[in-house]
């Protein structure tokens, strides 16, 4: 409702504060769909991996934390990769290839039980999930920001953003809810507490394997990298200024 009011208030505005006309560029409408599906799917590791290690696992609240360095840490790889890449390969097969990582470690994670152990069940798909999430930020804010006036980066670059935090927000109430209501159904079965947990979080895992799986093909928006470059130096971008043509003033200058 208010998401709706919201975008009823700037079609009406005269100074709206996101530009409604951004979306009808495909870089910019392509990146944030791919964002909003990312986020909703990520914030899901976190949430349900932490329960997962402290209620299941018995890890302490330490060693629940240090569990996941490996995972910022390979977040740090995907996106020094994905930047070095990025140039060489354009920026869809960057985001195929994040999306579909992402979604294989997400199916490799639902497959959790109550005598998995860290090294075999938490640790791969948990890095494979993480190094996606690096690869997958640095070209979708080049894809947002590429075609859009120099004015407007910025203005680009927040709605990324937003996206991420709505898609994430929206994500983890749909599967926390999901995984509940899984866990509900499996204590009234007569299911032990730890399983009942456990089979809740695999479910929240898997559909975020399928929302990745959605993500892989809404990459098929975002234009390829080089048309998208030709297009950016050929169209004039909306809001810039008009620079002259160096040749028209010289013509127009009277010889001395």
């Amino acid at each position: 409702m208010l998401l709706a009011g919201f975008v009823i208030w700037q079609l009406r505005s005269r100074s709206p504060l996101v530009p409604l006309r951004l979306f009808r560029l495909r870089s910019v409408t392509g990146a944030n769909i791919v964002m909003m599906l990312v986020g909703a799917a990520f914030f899901s590791m976190w949430y349900f991996l932490s329960l997962y290690l402290q209620d299941v696992l018995r890890y302490g609240p330490l060693r629940a934390g240090l569990a996941f360095l490996p995972m910022g840490l390979a977040i740090m790889v995907g996106a020094q990769g994905s930047s070095r890449l990025m140039s060489k390969t354009g920026f869809r097969p960057l985001l195929v290839a994040g999306t579909a990582l992402a979604s294989g470690g997400f199916l490799w994670l639902s497959m959790i039980g109550t005598e998995s152990r860290y090294w075999t069940a938490v640790f791969g798909p948990g890095v494979i999930i993480a190094c996606s999430l690096g690869m997958l930020f640095t070209p979708l804010a080049a894809v947002a920001t590429m075609d859009v006036a120099r004015t407007e980066v910025g203005l680009a670059s927040g709605l990324l953003n937003t996206s991420r935090q709505v898609g994430g927000s929206l994500g983890l109430a749909v599967l926390a809810t999901l995984a509940s209501a899984v866990t509900r159904n499996m204590l009234g079965q007569g299911v032990g507490v730890a399983s009942a947990l456990t089979d809740g979080f695999a479910r929240a895992f898997l559909v975020a394997s399928v929302i990745l799986l959605v993500a892989l093909a809404a990459t098929a928006i975002v234009p390829g990298s080089r048309r998208a470059q030709r297009a950016s130096s050929h169209v004039e971008k909306p809001g810039s200024e008009a620079l002259p043509d160096r040749r028209a003033v010289a013509g127009a200058t009277p010889e001395a």
